[in-house]
Order: structure tokens, then C-alpha cells, then sequence
């Protein structure tokens, strides 16, 4: 049972509680303080001693009258000649002893205090109110913080959770996030969040850490000095290495949810290894060095913090439910049925926390929670080795139910006015959701009202003409039922539409096999939305770029590769060549998206000129990336289409 003794002058007596709840925080289980721990008829001196020697760690308070005690002094000297461990945390603005000048001092100062800071909006929004089954990870997380508090040698700096997509990794941090805020973050000086999901999910879409550093270098900035570095045009390199200084330098937190975009997929030659150098420095510099703990969640393993994985970089494997913890969620959810026929429900869908909440929910809406009803659900067709197979089944059930079909289902709409309206409304609710699939990323407001301008055939029709009102019910009945996530802006007005990865994939499968027209069609719009919305610039940033990456991919998937390239040639690589290495790696993702393999054969859908004129530009762009070996491929591909013509 992990003690610690708290030193300090009769002066600061106040400030004992305030230390007591840090320090419990840190994960020790008794604190003894001569105000507490002393009864009034007691020997001081050889209470104080058997206290010291009864500890594992020895905390001593810096102030103006700690510093002049005598009591104090001799305290240190016991626990220094018994071996303890000292902690020095600082209250007062005095001079730091100098046999503390060589010790990492725990700054509480009120000045200090005041000037915490902490931003987890952007995943605080997805804090189940109840997390199931993960108490292992909980503690997992909590033991890492704790550590981190009493400033533990060969502790994490790098907390990795690593698993499949739905596994609940986001729920987790979240979670556990929103409990310390609850907390009043004990001992943190500054919490910090992120989610790459809004850089997209497709491999070749031009993710890049740009917006998250400048972000981050401003929140956990210093000084002046360091708010105009992060809006430099510093590489990304040298902006992760600052960041890594500056995080570290405290007791900080920080939570990077779903870095997979930035990483290459496991079919790639180097499978997980970070495309982005920015994180790649950030992530090393923290590992190297850090006061603070970084938390990470990603489906692929980080080979690139390999040579840390044993010490401060540890990686965690987020498995499935357990068959308990899958029966609670269902019997949460409103589910009824026998222990048994949840404990094999939970078994057929291998614990799989994001089927289970679906099909928990499709239950409960529409059949009361009536576990009998779960062969609506043919898990039996699922794909076992696709990423989601078993939660696409109970999407398939969902839209069934949402949009039904046949004799039947005309018979009552015919017949009950209210039935018309429930399927009406059905209706809508799917179009919405179909509207995700055309999205690797956050829907936002602006691509939204491009798609819903005009009635795209087999799509927007149950949206068309629909009243704000409408619209607005039927986006909180799809967040009620955990389907979709809505963001506003500071006014309430909608900034963006946001689904779990996987349902986002469900849907663009669905669209792209059942209706590929409707599909092109829709990519066109957006296509032709953000080409007319983007301003162009003398000197972009990859962050102003980043609608015309995205118009690539949808330009891409509309079937207008020929018009992609056009915008490639003359709006993102620009009559003015710039020779910075983030924007050469960018214009390569962005040149990838029109390749059918990778830097070998563009799309035969462009021209023979414009294929020759990608092929050349990949190549110089890789020379200049040092990437020799790599430009000999689309060389080699120019060399012979330059032949055949």
C-alpha cells in the first residue's frame, strides 16, 4: 500500500487538504500529515519519525516558512539518510533550497494554478454516460496518470491503445478524460485533445498534423514568441519538436484519438509507420522526454516508436467485450431477454462493442427491446475478417426497418395516416445517413446544403423542400439512436455531421454497389461545390488546400479524373513552384488519389497527355523527397507511355 509523508510549517496547514487530494490522486492509498495523523497527547518527534520511516515517498511543502523551519529541515534530513524518496512541490514564490536545485520540483504555486488550461471538447462530446467492460483499461490509464503525478522513473510518456474499428478505443479516452474533468483535473497542468477522424479515413487522402500543431503550439504556448511559431511557416518537423518541448516541460495530458489517417495502411510497404513528420517528431521527442503523458488511440501499431515500446512508448491491445460485460451493455441499452439468449447474442458478434450498441439500439426502437427479434439481424452473412462485418448487419436491419419495403408495407401506408408518416420520416433518416457515405470525414454545413440545393435522383428526394424544422428533428432522432453526431458552432448553428468510421463506410458501400450513377452524381456536386467555395492564394497553406484535396477524391469517385488533373496542374501545384517538403508530401497524396497502383499506372480514364504529365510530376516530386528508388516507377511508366505515343 503506497504511503507518502507531507512536510511542511504549521503556516501552511491550509493548504495540507488541497495536498491530502493530490496525493491520493497520484494513487497513494494513506497520507500522513502531523495534522491529522497526530493526536493531541501523543510524542511528536517519534511519531514524525515512525511516519517518515513508514512511507514509500517523502513530500516536503516549498514556502517562505517552510524554508526557515527547523522541524522542516530536520524531517528532510531523516528521510534523505533513510533513503526515501523526496518530492519537493513548490507553494510560494521564494527561493528553491539548493539541495532541491538538482530535483524536478511539483510547481502549486497560485499563480501557476490559475494559468491551467484544458481543451477536450473535441472528444468530450463522445463520453459515453456509462463505460462498460473497460476496467481493466480504466486502470490501465489511471495507474499511467498516477505514475506520471509522482514523477516515477521508467513510467509511460506514450500510452498506446491499438484495435480494430468500433472497439470503443474513442469511448475509452473520452471517458476516462471527462472523469478527471470532473476531478478538477488533480495535479494536471494542462489537458489538450484531438481527433484526426475530421482528416479522413481514405488512405490517400492528403492527411496531414498542419492544423493540429498550429492548434496545440497555441494552446500550450508560453509566450508571444511561441504563438508566432505556430503560425509560421516552419516545417512540420521542427514544429512537432517544439511541440514535444513544450508539452513536456509539464505535467501535461495530451490525447491524440484515431491517428490511423496519418499512418500508412497495413498493405503498404512500411504498414503503420507515421506518413506525417510532425507527428513522427512529436511522438519520439515525447517518448525521449516528457513531465506529462500522451494518450493515443489507432487501429495500426506504431512501428516508428518501436525502440521505446519496452520503456516510456507502452502499447495496449484493446480486445473484444467480455460476454458479462456485453450482457450488461445490452441489458443498459433496454434490451430484455434471458441471461443466456444475451450471452449468446453477445457471443455470436464476438463482444463487439459498436455492433452491440447498434443492434442494442435497433432492438429497443423497434421492437421494445425484444431480444427474440435479433434474427432480423443475419450475422451469419457477416464477413469475420472484415473490419465492421457484424456491425454493417445490423445496419442492413436498420435501414430495413427505417425504409421498409413491398405490398405490405404500401398496404399500410395506404391505410394509416400515421404509418405514412413513420416511414415518411424513415425515409428522411436514411437519405441522412446515406449522405455520410459520401464522406470519409465530418459532413460539413457547407457540402451539406451543396447536396441538398438540388434533388439528386435515388438520394435527396425525402429531403427535398424539407422546412428547418424538419430537418432538425430528424438530425436529433439519429443522434438520439447513436447513429450520428452533430456539431454546432457557438451560435448553435449546424457546423458539420459526423458517424462512427464505420457506419460512414457501411453506407458508401451500400451507395456505391446498389446505385453507382446516384453515387457519381452526388461526388460531382460536392466536386463542383468546393472548387467554386475555395479561394485561391498566393501562398497557401496544406490547411487551405485541404478542400481541393478533398475535391480530388470526390472528383475521383464522380468519374472525372481528366477534370482532376486539371485542377491538380493549375490550382494545387500553381504556376509557382514551392520547394517546402510538407507541401511536396501533400501534392503527393493528392497526385496518389488518380493513381489505380501506386505510382506505377495513373487512371486510364485520363488522357494519354495528362497520365504523362502525373507520371512526370510524381517523379520529380519524390526526387526532391530523396525518394530515389521510389520515382524509378512512374519514370519508368512515363518513359514507356512516352513510347507507345
Amino acid at each position: 500500500m503506497p504511503r507518502a509523508f507531507v512536510s511542511h510549517s504549521s503556516a501552511d496547514d491550509s493548504f495540507v487538504a488541497e495536498m491530502k487530494s493530490f496525493l491520493l490522486a497520484a494513487g497513494f492509498d494513506d497520507v500522513f500529515n502531523d495534522v491529522s495523523a497526530i493526536e493531541p497527547d501523543e510524542l511528536f518527534w517519534p511519531r514524525i519519525e515512525q511516519g517518515i520511516a513508514d512511507s514509500d515517498t517523502f513530500v516536503v511543502v516549498i514556502t517562505a516558512a517552510s524554508n526557515s523551519s527547523v522541524w522542516v529541515s530536520r524531517e528532510v534530513a531523516l528521510a534523505r539518510r533513510l533513503g526515501k524518496r523526496v518530492i519537493p512541490v513548490r507553494r510560494e514564490d521564494c527561493p528553491l533550497p539548493a539541495i532541491f536545485s538538482d530535483r524536478d520540483v511539483i510547481d502549486f504555486r497560485p499563480r501557476t494554478r490559475a494559468e491551467r488550461s484544458f481543451d477536450i471538447a473535441r472528444i468530450g462530446k463522445y463520453a459515453p454516460a456509462q463505460l462498460i467492460g473497460r476496467e481493466e483499461e480504466t486502470q490501465c490509464l489511471n495507474e499511467a496518470w498516477q505514475k506520471t503525478l509522482r514523477l516515477e522513473g521508467g513510467r509511460p510518456h506514450i500510452l498506446t491503445f491499438v484495435a480494430l474499428g468500433g472497439e470503443g478505443k474513442t469511448s475509452l479516452v473520452a471517458k476516462w478524460a471527462a472523469e478527471l474533468a470532473g476531478q478538477d483535473w488533480p495535479g494536471c497542468d494542462a489537458a489538450f485533445a484531438w481527433s484526426f477522424y475530421s482528416q479522413g479515413t481514405r488512405d490517400q487522402v492528403a492527411a496531414s498534423s498542419d492544423l493540429f500543431l498550429k492548434e496545440a503550439l497555441n494552446f500550450f504556448a508560453k509566450d508571444e514568441k511561441d504563438k508566432k511559431f505556430a503560425a509560421s511557416s516552419a516545417g512540420a518537423f521542427e514544429k512537432g519538436q517544439r511541440l514535444a518541448r513544450l508539452v513536456g516541460q509539464r505535467r501535461s495530458l495530451l490525447i491524440l484519438d484515431g491517428l490511423e489517417p496519418l499512418q500508412y495502411a497495413p498493405t503498404a510497404p512500411t504498414p503503420g509507420e507515421l506518413k506525417d513528420q510532425g507527428i513522427a517528431a512529436l511522438l519520439k521527442g515525447l517518448a525521449a522526454a516528457s513531465h506529462g503523458l500522451c494518450v493515443v488511440t489507432t487501429r495500426y501499431s506504431l512501428p516508428d516508436l518501436r525502440a521505446f515500446w519496452q520503456t516510456t512508448a507502452r502499447e495496449e491491445k484493446l480486445l473484444r467485450l467480455s460476454r458479462d460485460a456485453g450482457v450488461h451493455l445490452l441489458k443498459t441499452l433496454g434490451v430484455r431477454g434471458t441471461a443466456k439468449e444475451c450471452a449468446t447474442l453477445v457471443e455470436d458478434v464476438k463482444g463487439h462493442a459498436l455492433t452491440l450498441t447498434l443492434l442494442g439500439g435497433f432492438l429497443k426502437r423497434a421492437f421494445h427491446g425484444d431480444i427474440r427479434q435479433r434474427d432480423r439481424v443475419k450475422f451469419e452473412k457477416a464477413d469475420e475478417e472484415m473490419d465492421g462485418g457484424h456491425a454493417f448487419r445490423v445496419l442492413d436491419a436498420y435501414v430495413n426497418w427505417l425504409e421498409p419495403r413491398g405490398f405490405r408495407a404500401w398496404l399500410r401506408r395506404l391505410f394509416s395516416e400515421s404509418e405514412r408518416k413513420t416511414q415518411i420520416r424513415g425515409r428522411r433518416f436514411v437519405a441522412v445517413l446515406r449522405l455520410m457515405g459520401l464522406f470519409d470525414r465530418p459532413a460539413d454545413a457547407g457540402c451539406l446544403a451543396a447536396l441538398r440545393r438540388e434533388t439528386i435522383p435515388g438520394l435527396t428526394e425525402p429531403l427535398a423542400g424539407l422546412a428547418d424544422d424538419d430537418w432538425e428533428f430528424c438530425l436529433s432522432g439519429l443522434e438520439a439512436a447513436k447513429l450520428l453526431t452533430v456539431n454546432r458552432d457557438a451560435t448553435g448553428a449546424l457546423a458539420s455531421l459526423d458517424a462512427h468510421p464505420l457506419l460512414r463506410e457501411y453506407f458508401a458501400a451500400q451507395l456505391r454497389k446498389q446505385q453507382l450513377d446516384v453515387w457519381r452524381v452526388a461526388h460531382r456536386h460536392l466536386y463542383e461545390h468546393l472548387c467554386a467555395n475555395t479561394k485561391d492564394k498566393d501562398k497557401p497553406t496544406n490547411q487551405d488546400l485541404d478542400p481541393l484535396y478533398y475535391a480530388l477524391v470526390h472528383g475521383c469517385e464522380a468519374g472525372m479524373q481528366e477534370s482532376c488533373v486539371d485542377l491538380y496542374a493549375a490550382r494545387i501545384v500553381g504556376k509557382q513552384r514551392v520547394f517546402d517538403t510538407k507541401k511536396i508530401e501533400a501534392d503527393l497524396f493528392g497526385a496518389g488519389i488518380m493513381f489505380e497502383e501506386r505510382w506505377g499506372r495513373p487512371s486510364r480514364s485520363i488522357s494519354e497527355r495528362g497520365q504523362s504529365w502525373l507520371l512526370n510530376e510524381t517523379a520529380f516530386n519524390l526526387r526532391l523527397l530523396g525518394k530515389l528508388l521510389e520515382s524509378l516507377e512512374p519514370m519508368r511508366a512515363g518513359a514507356n507511355l512516352a513510347v507507345k505515343r
